[in-house]
Order: structure tokens, then sequence, then C-alpha cells
């Protein structure tokens, strides 16, 4: 049945010497299926093998859409098939219910994760300033930030390793990553900007476009007719999600602030056969989800005419059919796609030239940066 889910989270730092371990506790196992569709999260969950559940969450934070088959609709059998076949990220947790809190101390390999979630009936219930009763321990607010699908992929990244969850699980806390999208039509000073940012501020990790490097460098190329082209464009989607969630690892890794992307996956749309419209169809996803995965998007406006026309005789890689009208149309699409982005900017050409326009792009990636713009 479908309902609102209403829930603050926790991740426990430190457990209360006086937790009461000796009240009565459920053993849960979850699985999750990755290939719901993009910003579900479907999952399998069974409690002390005799009761299984299956659960589709959509939303993020503290409000979030929960539809769920309970177990007078799902047998055993069923969930340790799906375990078995589609589940492809695992948890183990055994759980206490206590004073209204739910508290799950985690399973191998997650062992030393403790999880904290009180739930609310509506929104006008939820204290503003909600904290771990004494008897549970310190901890940190994670509603935003972490859920058991997110420990799921965890437990498989750590199967058969000596590792610790709970230092990876602190470190991402502790350094989100926000990603930022640089987009515009030929020449509208897209990668100028980009290596400018590339060479003025190292505390950025710069992501290249993936449809150049897998049109120029790989050699694969748009088909010839709407099927094919349709393909392309859902393999073009899968190596940008893999370039990005590549790139943020790396980023944490290297203590960067933040992650500047030539080009996101609502860029796609402009190219995608049908638009937007086959666009969320044929990648099972929806435009809100495409805006969520970044912090601000930053569209350029095309050179003048006059402009473009030098740049495009100085640039024997742009096509002869790239005019200034297909780069025009072009940019009309970026902008329809974009504009509902809360955090969109279309940085137009000013009278102050090309020092102004970078002076601007730089202004609000530096404000974006710090949570504002």
């Amino acid at each position: 049945m479908a309902k609102k889910e209403i829930e603050k989270r926790f991740l426990v730092t430190a457990v209360s010497e006086v937790f009461p371990h000796h009240y009565p506790s459920m053993l849960m196992e979850q699985g999750y299926v990755e290939r719901a569709p993009r910003g579900v999260s479907f999952r399998v969950r069974t409690k002390n093998g005799i009761k299984a559940f299956l659960t589709a969450k959509s939303g993020r934070g503290i409000s979030r859409n929960e539809d769920e088959l309970s177990d007078d609709k799902v047998t055993i059998e069923t969930a340790d098939f799906l375990f078995k076949y589609l589940c492809e990220h695992r948890i183990e947790k055994r759980r206490h219910t206590i004073d209204g809190w739910e508290i799950d101390f985690c399973e191998p390999p997650l062992d030393g994760i403790v999880i904290a979630e009180r739930e609310f009936k509506s929104m006008g219930e939820v204290p503003t300033n909600l904290q771990l009763p004494e008897w549970i321990g310190r901890g940190v607010d994670v509603t935003d930030s972490l859920t058991s699908h997110h420990l799921a992929r965890l437990a498989t990244l750590l199967k058969g390793s000596n590792k610790k969850a709970i230092d990876f699980v602190l470190k991402k806390l502790k350094l989100p990553i926000p990603k930022i999208v640089i987009t515009g039509p030929p020449c509208s000073g897209k990668t100028k900007i980009i290596n400018i940012i590339k060479e003025g501020m190292p505390q950025l990790h710069c992501v290249p476009e993936v449809a150049s490097i897998v049109i120029n460098q790989v050699g694969v190329k748009p088909g010839k007719d709407e099927f094919q082209n349709i393909m392309f464009q859902e393999k073009l989607y899968s190596i940008q999600d893999l370039f990005e969630a590549t790139s943020i690892e790396f980023a944490i890794d290297e203590n960067k602030e933040g992650c500047i992307l030539d080009r996101g996956t609502v860029d796609n749309i402009g190219y995608f056969p049908g638009g937007l419209v086959r666009f969320v169809e044929h990648l099972k996803t929806t435009l809100e989800h495409e805006y969520d995965r970044y912090r601000g998007v930053v569209c350029l406006e095309v050179a003048p005419s006059e402009i473009y026309e030098i740049d495009k005789k100085n640039n024997p890689a742009r096509p002869e059919s790239e005019t200034y009208e297909v780069a025009c149309a072009l940019q009309e699409k970026m902008i329809e796609a974009w504009q509902g982005h809360p955090r969109f900017y279309f940085i137009q050409n000013g009278p102050g030239g090309w020092n102004e326009k970078e002076r601007k792009v730089l202004e609000i990636i530096n404000k974006l940066l710090k949570g504002g713009a």
C-alpha cells in the first residue's frame, strides 16, 4: 500500500554503555534490485526468516514515498527466490524497537554500523532539533545522506575484506562532493571555461564530456536510424553514470571540494529521438531525479554569429553542417531541458565580452560550492 514515510535517521557513532541490549530484537535481511527505475529503491526484506515484504521507495530526505506488499501477500519462498536471482546487494541487521526508536545493529561485513530511526505520522510532529536519547548514545543525523540501500552496496564492496565499514561511511559523510554542470552549444566558451577551472581551481575535479570521448576517441557514433540512435543514447547515459560515480569516489579520496562536469545527463534530451518523453521512458528515470544529481547547472550562450563563423573556420574538427543556426537551435533545447533545475543559470554574452562571461561563471561556481546561489 502506498504511503508517505516520514522519518529521521541517525548514524550512531558511540553506543551508550547503558543501551538495553537485553530487549527483544529481530533479525532482518534486506536485498536491493539495482534494475529498478531510476530514483526508486526496490527492497526485498525478511524478518526472522518467517515474514517477507516487498517495498519500493522513492524520493530522499525526511519524507519519502513508500509502496509495500506485506507478508500476507509475499511468501518467504518468493523472497528467497528474489534474493538469489535479482538482489545484487544485501544487508543483515538486528533491530531493537524501544520507545518509538528502531535501532539497527548491522551484521558483518558492516559490523560496527549502528543506525537509529524515528518515524512520524506527519511533518508537523517532527521536532525542530531531534536528538538521540542518551540511552542510545551519540550520533550524527544522516537523514539526507545515508540509506540502507547505500549500506547494502557498501556491504558488497567490503565482502571478503578486513576493512572497517564505519571508516568508509564517516569519510563519505564528512566529504559531500557537489556536482556542477557546465553546458552550452558549440562556440559558447564551455571548453575554455573548464580549462580555466582546471588551471586555476585545483580543489575541483573536472570530468570530460562523455559523448566527445565515445565519438572522437572510441569511434562509436550515433546510428543512422531512430532505433540505433536510442541505443546509442542509452549507452551514453550508462557511461555518464559510471564517469560521475567514479569521479565522485576519486574526488573524495583526493579531498576535492567538488566535481565540474562537461555536460550532464539532461543534455542527452536534446539528442534523444522523441525528446523528454522517450528519454524518460527508455531510461526509466524522471526529470526530477536527473536534476537531483547536480548541485547546479551553468549554461553558456553561443557566441555572436561573426565570432562563431571565425571559430568554425579555425576549427577543422567542427563539421560543415554545424551552422550558427544549428548551434542556436541546440541552445534552445538545452535551455528547455535544464531550466526546471532549481539552480539553473543561463550566462549571456554581455557588453564586457569574454571577461565578463568568465567572471559570472566563476562567481556562480564559488557560490554553488558553498551551498548557495
